[in-house]
């Protein structure tokens, strides 16, 4: 039986409960090795994203190939979170008795950040957004600031949750 989450873990988060979280199907159990992985990966995604703004301000001449590559290192990370760490999650704190509150409200979160990061991702490969075009920079900003929003919950939040379940 898993040790269930305790409010230590939303200290300075503001959680409300509503909504649900939908993930793709398929995962397997519970890997410790699971958050470390991930959280390499935000460094390395945080890193790109930076010298890619960088690229974008200097308007360098293999900004597209960056893109290209940032938004394909994006959706990768994201499969292996939704396969891998959501079901989990939900798995494990379906076993807590104030689990719906946690997962519909942080559900409800990591779903508003996605939402706003996929769509950029989805203009940006299928309309071709130009990297040199004023509007582009603003919107890679904000979308800068949302993947930060979304790396900091899971990292403070979800990660020692998920962590919680090999108890």
């Amino acid at each position: 039986m898993m040790k269930c989450a305790n409010n230590n873990y939303f200290d300075g988060v503001s959680i409300e409960p509503m909504g649900f979280v939908s993930v793709y199907p398929g995962f397997s159990g519970y890997d410790e090795r699971l958050t470390d992985v991930l959280t390499k990966e935000h460094t390395k995604l945080l890193a790109n994203y930076i010298e890619l703004s960088l690229g974008i301000q200097r308007r360098a001449a293999d900004v597209q190939v960056q893109l290209d590559q940032f938004l394909t290192e994006l959706e990768n990370h994201f499969v292996l979170e939704d396969s891998k760490l959501y079901p989990q999650l939900i798995k494990g704190l379906t076993e807590c008795p104030f689990s719906q509150t946690i997962i519909s409200s942080i559900s409800v979160r990591m779903h508003e950040t996605s939402q706003r990061i996929s769509s950029f991702v989805q203009a940006a490969k299928t309309k071709g957004l130009d990297h040199k075009d004023n509007h582009f920079a603003a919107r890679f900003s904000s979308i800068g600031q949302t993947l930060r929003e979304r790396i900091e919950l899971e990292e403070n939040v979800l990660y020692p949750i998920y962590r919680d379940l090999a108890n």
